[in-house]
């Protein structure tokens, strides 16, 4: 911390400053060059001085560089002229201390203004009594008194003011520590002068992994907890002498938003000390939060940046976010180094991101819909599926693949599960009583993350409301894999949909975790086996038939109705009708079809 921030205190615009500065060259100059000339030496000489530190000072300032030495000599030669001034001419000198304190207290600290103001006055006062009688004095003394008093008040509640929009200025409001701003400007102030005898930078970019899925389960009162004990575990962590092991402790921790957060370490030995760093933070985080409502066990992912050479503020934190971004993708719960590789794949993953909400704004998305078959009649379509495209000028084929990955990443997926009912449900409406679709149901897959989101179900009974759906023609299908992460709260949010009448499916069984205990506690009333599987029927490898084979007991056994997905031959569809599979849906009956072609959909000759 600079001499100036330690001394002195301006609550003075930059442009008032840069005028009592002219000011104080113009008045001390003229005053110094009358009494040169005309009457005291003394005086003239200290008034002379004062005007040579108030230019020193004004040059400083307007080369941005500490002015604080300068400054504080031309306060003390200005207070001598003052007393020497009262000493030789009495009321001619208690005059202008009226000025010189009010000043005073807009210039420096509250405390020495107030110490400087009641020992300037006190020692002019004295001074004049060798020309002055002492109940002149004492009249101005009250004067005095009264003025130094008015000062102090209104500069002290002007601090008071200055202190707190300089907290919201600087500091997080929820966390107490450095915000974006703050930390930004401190980090640039790194890279001055006085500064360069730092070499190397570290930063540490930490990104709560599943943030959001917390605050939508147990609200945003146990989040904001979270992120108050957060900070202030990596604040204590930081402070630990075993912890930085770099030549001067100097760091900043700081909250970008939300749950981001950085911290810069200046001057580690090395890379692997950041490593080293990176590990302990880790570690630490993953330790269980007990907080006053609840206690969570959570995890980040660091992006991590060892910086050597003149890399800006801007590059720094951009390289940090990239290093972090990496992390998460590799699988959360870890840190990443940064280096050029990353940033191309980390911009390619961003760019979808981009495309998604643009697509969603510019209602670039559209359904199609795939037929669902019993394999009891396939005379009608039993139901069918809102499958999701997006116009090829938004996303390209190199880029589809990695498109549900990103919307789930990013927390996009909710905004387009929620695109998708909508307009499933807009499309429903439309079916007249006597279509051979008025007794079909519809599949809709969610994703866990819209059934983390405690708002969801009042989402999807205002559009029940507005559509004038019936519950028992949807099929809400949550994919398998995403079925275990906070499995006790996706099933509660089910129970609350099949209670309204939804029926429930677990999409693409077989490919994820789910035990036959949490199976037997789906409330649900289908599985959807998926294409892998139906895949491998008819070829050398007999394990998947086995898998399939022990999917249909699971199910008999659960009293769970089967879709087989992903159908392609009739020796695919003659094996699933054999063994009991009761639905059956793929390109063997049928690609996915726009919503006139599945209304105009003729009856299918399915043979076996």
């Amino acid at each position: 911390m600079s001499y100036q921030h330690k001394r002195t205190l301006n609550l003075l615009p930059n442009t008032a400053s840069l005028y009592l500065h002219i000011l104080g060259i113009i008045f001390p100059l003229a005053y110094g060059l009358y009494h040169l000339l005309f009457q005291t030496l003394l005086i003239g000489v200290f008034s002379l001085l004062a005007a040579v530190f108030s230019v020193l000072s004004f040059i400083y300032i307007l080369l941005k560089r500490d002015s604080a030495y300068f400054f504080l000599f031309y306060v003390v030669a200005l207070g001598i002229v003052l007393l020497l001034t009262s000493y030789f001419h009495g009321y001619r000198g208690l005059i202008f201390i009226f000025p010189y304190t009010a000043g005073l207290f807009y210039l420096i600290h509250f405390r020495a203004a107030l110490a400087g103001a009641i020992l300037v006055t006190c020692a002019c006062l004295v001074a004049s009594l060798n020309v002055i009688q002492w109940l002149v004095a004492l009249k101005y003394a009250s004067a005095l008194l009264i003025s130094i008093g008015i000062s102090a008040c209104y500069a002290y509640v002007m601090n008071e003011q200055r202190k707190t929009l300089e907290k919201d200025a600087h500091y997080d409001d929820l966390t107490g520590i450095t915000n974006r701003r703050y930390f930004s400007h401190w980090l640039s102030s790194l890279f001055s002068e006085e500064y360069k005898r730092f070499k190397n930078m570290s930063l540490f970019y930490l990104d709560i992994d599943d943030f959001k899925p917390i605050n939508d389960t147990y609200g945003h009162g146990v989040g904001d907890e979270l992120l108050k004990a957060f900070s202030e575990r990596i604040l204590n962590l930081v402070r630990q002498d075993d912890l930085i092991t770099g030549k001067e402790k100097i760091y900043n921790f700081a909250r970008l938003a939300g749950d981001e957060f950085v911290l810069a370490i200046i001057d580690l030995d090395d890379v692997d000390a950041a490593k080293k760093i990176a590990k302990r933070l880790l570690t630490n985080t993953a330790l269980t939060f007990y907080l006053p409502s609840c206690k969570l066990n959570i995890n980040v992912s660091i992006g991590v940046v060892f910086s050597e050479d003149d890399s800006t503020v801007n590059e720094l934190l951009h390289n940090a976010d990239i290093a972090m971004y990496r992390a998460k993708i590799s699988g959360k719960n870890t840190f990443y180094l940064y280096d050029d590789s990353v940033s191309s794949e980390v911009v390619r993953r961003k760019d979808i991101e981009e495309s998604i909400v643009q697509a969603l704004h510019n209602e670039s998305f559209e359904l199609v819909y795939m037929p669902i078959y019993s394999t009891e009649d396939f005379s009608n379509i039993a139901g069918f599926e809102a499958l999701l495209r997006i116009d090829e000028n938004y996303l390209h084929l190199s880029q589809l693949e990695k498109f549900i990955f990103v919307a789930e990443a990013s927390g996009l997926i909710k905004d387009i599960d929620h695109w998708v009912v909508e307009n499933t449900f807009k499309q429903l409406k439309r079916i007249e009583r006597d279509s051979a679709l008025a007794d079909a149901w519809c599949a809709i897959n969610i994703s866990s993350a819209e059934l983390l989101d405690s708002k969801f179900i009042e989402r999807v009974k205002l559009l029940i409301d507005e559509y004038e759906i019936e519950p028992e023609k949807i099929h809400f299908e949550v994919t398998e894999t995403k079925l275990v992460p906070y499995e006790d709260t996706i099933i509660k949010r089910l129970e609350i949909l099949k209670e309204m009448g939804f029926h429930l499916a677990l999409d693409d069984y077989g490919t994820g975790y789910t035990g036959f205990a949490q199976l037997l506690n789906f409330p649900g009333s289908f599985i959807k086996i998926d294409k892998s599987f139906i895949a491998e029927i008819g070829t050398e490898n007999k394990k998947y038939t086995k898998m399939i084979d022990i999917i249909m007991s699971i199910a008999k056994t659960c009293k769970l109705k089967v879709v087989a997905e992903g159908v392609e031959t009739k020796e695919q569809l003659h094996y699933l009708k054999s063994i009991g599979c009761q639905y059956v849906q793929g390109y063997y009956f049928s690609k996915p079809l726009s919503w006139q072609q599945l209304v105009d959909v003729e009856t299918r000759d399915i043979t076996l």
